[in-house]
C-alpha cells in the first residue's frame, strides 16, 4: 500500500511541476513513477512463481535470509559462517519449493547429524554444506519425515521464521 500511495503523490508532484513549468522536476518525478511502476509490477503482479523458482534462487534467498534466530546453534552462528545451524530448517522450506526428501545423515568424527535434500529428479541438494570444514564426511544416510524434523524443540519456530523470511527475499 505505501507503493501505492508514493505513487499517487508523484503523480500530483507532476501535476505541481507541469502547472509551475519545471521540466527538470517534470523529468525527475516522472523517472521516479517509473522505477516505482516497475517495481509494482515486478513484486506484486509478476512476482516469482512457484514453478520458477529455481535452486539457484533459493540459495540466494537462504543466505539473506539466515540469521542466530534461525540457527539451531545461535552461539556458533556468525556472518562469517551464515549456514552454521541451519540445515535442519533449510531442507525443510527447500522442500517447500523444490519437493523431494530430506535427508539425515551423521557427521563422522563428531556429535553432530546433517540434513540435506534430494529432490524428485535424484538431484542432491545441500545448501548447509559450507557450514562444516573441508574433508568433513558422512554416514548412516536416511530418509527423515519433515514430522519427525519439526518435533525437535524450537525447530518449528526457526523454520516459520526461516521460511517467512526467505518468501521476502525470492
Amino acid at each position: 500500500k505505501l507503493r501505492l500511495f508514493m505513487m499517487c503523490g508523484t503523480v500530483l508532484m507532476i501535476t505541481h511541476n507541469i502547472i509551475i513549468f519545471s521540466p527538470a522536476a517534470i523529468l525527475l518525478e516522472s523517472f521516479f513513477l517509473a522505477s516505482n511502476l516497475f517495481a509494482y509490477y515486478r513484486f506484486y503482479i509478476r512476482g516469482v512463481k512457484n514453478d520458477e523458482i529455481t535452486v539457484s534462487h533459493l540459495e540466494s534467498a537462504m543466505k539473506k535470509s539466515w540469521s542466530g534466530e534461525s540457527s539451531f546453534l545461535p552461539e556458533q552462528w556468525s556472518g562469517d559462517n551464515p549456514a552454521r545451524g541451519q540445515c535442519a530448517v533449510t531442507a525443510l522450506v527447500v522442500q517447500d519449493y523444490l519437493g523431494g526428501e530430506i535427508i539425515k545423515c551423521d557427521v563422522i568424527g563428531d556429535d553432530d547429524s546433517h540434513f540435506y535434500n534430494k529432490l524428485p529428479d535424484g538431484t542432491i541438494v545441500d545448501l548447509t554444506r559450507s557450514q562444516f570444514d573441508e574433508g568433513v564426511s558422512f554416514e548412516s544416510e536416511k530418509v527423515v519425515e519433515r514430522e519427525k524434523i519439526l518435533s525437535y524443540p524450537g525447530t518449528k519456530e526457526r523454520y516459520d521464521l526461516l521460511k517467512a523470511a526467505v518468501s521476502t527475499n525470492l
